[in-house]
């Protein structure tokens, strides 16, 4: 099995031999705390915008709300979370807010990319050159 890092949020590994059937399940623990939780949110969601932007992708403040209430909904009811008590609340809240902090982080980059291309061009003139110029416009 080899490691494959060519995705900035994605990264996983490919098979380069024949597939298996494990005996036993495989037990995932992706955080071990909440703090954990949501440094992994935050580093993640940058990325996930970053990569977003990079492809051209667009987002919404709809796009932001409308996602977070699916990965919501799909995590508690689909997935059936509600089973597993406050623990399964707590991983559906986190997957809204990864998926709108995800949506509002990639706006924010679209917008500051807007505002930086609309900007006028500023130059800054040495002050010598800028005196002759005030001169020359005087003598006109």
């Amino acid at each position: 099995m080899t490691y494959r890092n060519s995705d900035l949020v994605h990264e996983g590994y490919e098979l380069n031999g024949q597939l298996g059937k494990l005996n036993n399940a495989i037990a995932q623990i992706p955080y071990g705390d909440l703090s954990e939780a949501i440094r992994k949110m935050d580093r993640y969601t940058t990325l996930n915008a970053r990569q977003h932007l990079a492809r051209s992708s667009k987002s919404s403040f709809f796009k932001a709300i409308s996602h977070s209430a699916w990965a919501f909904f799909k995590s508690y009811i689909l997935q059936r979370g509600f089973l597993d008590g406050p623990a399964g609340f707590v991983v559906a809240f986190l997957r809204f807010e990864n998926s709108f902090y995800k949506h509002l982080k990639l706006l924010e980059a679209r917008n500051a990319e807007q505002r930086a291309s609309s900007r006028p061009v500023v130059v800054n003139l040495p002050t010598a050159g800028l005196k002759n110029l005030v001169a020359l416009a005087g003598k006109t």
